[in-house]
């Protein structure tokens, strides 16, 4: 049987440890309250977006206007946690990817270390990783992700997607396509905007061009924030989890403790027992 001793340092250890879960959890609760109300921020201000766009388009169902030879591969974008406290779902993420992946016809750009690490250890090349802030992920700039985006004729973005607090799911999405689907759901709120009526400089096309980068870049930072939103979700219920185990591991130590407690005082009985009995 193990000594008294040893069990109490472990549920030291234990309580270390649901001690820290509570801290994660707390923050992760934090986080999420104030990436629900950026996420709607974010959709109202593509809405704005969407209707100065929609009056300067002939036809804004078209696709994005992009004169340039594209590679024979389309890309992937991982959004993924930047550390490893983000339960399992990075991991279901990038399972389901890979199921989908060919390096003949794909190539992988990752939004988050953590992903990088899962697909090294799936032997899995990319070509590039961007960092995303594990405390503010409104810092991030989606211009430079846009730059390489755009370098491809088309761009699948797999992701984290909120449910519930309790439920969180893995999607995948056209990154070009969501422009119209968020644009359907904007309101028409002008009218036409045409040469005949305003000046563009430097020229029509380039705004035209410049309103879509900004458009990609505002429906990016869309899917970012919502993966960010699942992904402190995923580690609000994984430290959750976390807490109910270590009480459950507590509650077990205690019972050993008071079990070897008794056996020790059992033994040192025994001892004076024996002591007194072999002494005469």
């Amino acid at each position: 049987m193990r000594s008294s001793n040893d069990i109490q340092a472990e549920m030291q250890q234990i309580k270390t440890v649901d001690m820290l879960a509570e801290t994660f959890k707390g923050i992760s609760s934090h986080h999420i309250a104030q990436l629900k109300g950026r996420v709607l921020q974010s959709k109202d201000f593509f809405a704005d977006l969407w209707s100065i766009y929609t009056q300067l388009r002939n036809n804004p169902k078209d696709r994005l206007t992009r004169d340039i030879e594209y590679p024979d591969k389309t890309l992937f974008v991982v959004v993924t946690a930047e550390g490893g406290l983000s339960g399992d779902i990075d991991r279901k993420l990038v399972d389901w990817m890979l199921t989908k992946y060919d390096p003949s016809t794909h190539d992988i750009i990752v939004l988050g270390h953590h992903g990088v690490l899962q697909l090294a250890q799936a032997g899995v090349d990319i070509v590039k990783y961007y960092r995303i802030p594990d405390k503010d992920v409104t810092q991030i700039n989606p211009g430079p992700i846009i730059t390489d985006v755009l370098k491809y004729g088309d761009a699948q973005v797999f992701y984290q997607t909120y449910v519930t607090l309790g439920v969180q799911d893995i999607k995948s999405i056209d990154l070009f396509e969501v422009i119209q689907n968020l644009g359907a759901e904007a309101e028409d709120k002008g009218s036409v905007i045409t040469r005949e009526n305003y000046i563009f400089e430097p020229t029509f096309d380039s705004v035209l061009s410049y309103m879509e980068s900004i458009m990609m870049s505002v429906a990016l930072s869309q899917v970012i924030l919502e993966s960010k939103l699942a992904q402190y979700a995923s580690r609000f219920n994984a430290m959750s989890a976390a807490h109910e185990k270590s009480g459950e591991i507590s509650h077990d130590l205690k019972m050993q403790y008071m079990r070897s407690k008794r056996a020790e005082a059992d033994e040192r009985i025994r001892e004076v027992i024996n002591g007194v009995r072999y002494g005469r």
